[in-house]
């Protein structure tokens, strides 16, 4: 017996048959269609694009140059920044020696001014035996040919800006009378300086 097989089946050598797709069924000018849409719109695109492409590139050059001045003026700020911060801790310790200078200086007594006053300021009839300066202590003792010169020496030194007000008067008992001295009056006078300038 005969067997015949009726299916209408393709050969397996044909043309239109291409790793299993069948290229007699694919419609040719909706595949053109694809294609120009595909890779037209690409070819007008990329150069448009391109353009674009290359102005940008140009302004991230640009930037790029001065992002690195700007880098380079950071670093160079950051080491003055440092020798500022130096320079202010080197003000910090010179205004520290400026202040221990100036403690010391304050501190300091030269008296030539107070006693170029006082040698200045003693009236004709009054004579000065002894002159002690203790700290801001001061003691002047001697004799005077009246109460009157004692006065004015008194107020002559209670005007001054050296001393404190509390100017004391006393009659100076540990002087020794000399010969000659009898009609004169000692005195010793205690003030305390407020300053030697």
């Amino acid at each position: 017996m005969i067997e015949i097989n009726l299916s209408p089946t393709k050969k397996a050598g044909s043309i239109t048959n291409v790793g299993g797709i069948d290229l007699s069924l694919i419609n040719v000018k909706m595949m053109f269609i694809a294609m120009l849409i595909m890779f037209i719109p690409e070819m007008v695109l990329t150069d448009m694009w391109e353009s674009e492409k290359s102005q940008l590139n140009i302004k991230f050059m640009t930037l790029q140059q001065e992002y690195k001045k700007i880098g380079k003026k950071v670093r160079e700020l950051g080491a003055i920044e440092k020798q500022v911060e130096a320079l202010k801790e080197q003000e910090q310790k010179l205004a520290k020696k400026l202040d221990t200078v100036k403690q010391i200086i304050n501190k300091r007594q030269n008296p030539f001014k107070v006693l170029h006053y006082i040698a200045s300021n003693i009236p004709p009839e009054v004579w000065v035996v002894n002159i002690t300066l203790n700290d801001k202590a001061l003691e002047i003792t001697g004799y005077s040919r009246n109460w009157k010169s004692i006065g004015s020496f008194l107020e002559n030194l209670k005007n001054s800006i050296f001393f404190e007000r509390g100017i004391e008067y006393s009659k100076a008992t540990e002087l020794n009378k000399e010969k000659g001295m009898d009609r004169y009056e000692p005195f010793s006078i205690k003030a305390r300086v407020q300053s030697f300038k």
